[in-house]
């Protein structure tokens, strides 16, 4: 008697410890992807407004059905089945609240870098615009004439091009004397005629 005893208990204490979850229940590691999937299309059915978000919804969710291989029955049949048992509903929300976040922090940074760039394109367009603008108006005062360089012009007496002024006259002997164009055979005929 007392053998019989001991295997009612042990078949009792290892039909306990295994996996009973009823037929047509979504286990735990489809559970919470499925969640956190069924967040998001609610988050995004908050955002569309008029009939449009009805029919919209009810397509992300037929998705979502199709995607986990389930349906509407078979996730009211879950949600009821682990509503039963709150610690796991608990440990499960847990895990769709540290998806929901990390997905939050993602698309935070995508959209500030999304904005980092567009203003980066903004700046290089407002600097091709301007320079374009400051080449069309020196073009315009050149054309007119009316272009200063930095420097003085006068108009030579007779002559229909513009001179710089210089505060001092170049004397006649700083212009004679330019090594740049003296070549080397003159040099040396003037130091033939030198020496006799």
């Amino acid at each position: 008697m007392g053998r019989v005893l001991v295997l009612f208990f042990l078949f009792v204490f290892f039909s306990s410890c295994g996996d009973n979850t009823p037929k047509g229940v979504l286990s735990k590691d489809v559970m919470v992807p499925l969640l956190t999937d069924l967040h998001l299309a609610d988050g995004y059915a908050s955002m569309v407004y008029g009939d449009s978000a009805r029919i919209k919804t009810a397509i992300v969710y037929k998705a979502l059905y199709k995607k986990y291989n389930t349906d509407s029955a078979g996730l009211r049949s879950t949600l009821k089945y682990y509503t039963e048992r709150p610690d796991e509903l608990g440990l499960m929300y847990k895990e769709v609240e540290k998806n929901l976040t990390r997905l939050d922090k993602q698309e935070q940074k995508r959209v500030s870098l999304e904005q980092k760039e567009a203003t980066r394109k903004l700046k290089i367009e407002a600097a091709r615009e301007f320079r374009k603008a400051k080449l069309a108006e020196n073009r315009l005062k050149m054309s007119r004439g009316e272009y200063d360089f930095g420097l003085p012009y006068y108009q030579a007496p007779g002559k229909p091009h513009l001179k710089v002024w210089t505060k001092y006259p170049i004397s006649a002997k700083a212009r004679k004397v330019d090594s740049l164009k003296r070549d080397s055979i003159k040099t040396n005929l003037l130091k033939r005629k030198t020496r006799r």
